[in-house]
């Protein structure tokens, strides 16, 4: 989880190219992650890390 909000702030670094390169990637990802998994609203990682606020 640590990983993808480190890739949010540094989305906004990134040269429009690479957005625009690794959007669709990073997206398909993102959609496999949704997937793959239950939203818990956050009670099963809480016990084990502190989680972000909504907007990450």
């Amino acid at each position: 989880m640590h990983q993808r909000n480190w890739l949010h702030e540094a989305w906004l670094l990134l040269d429009e190219h690479v957005v625009q390169l690794w959007t669709p990637r990073i997206k398909a990802l993102d959609d496999r992650y949704k997937v793959a998994t239950l939203d818990d609203d956050g009670q099963a990682l809480d016990q084990f890390h502190r989680l972000p606020g909504p907007d990450l």
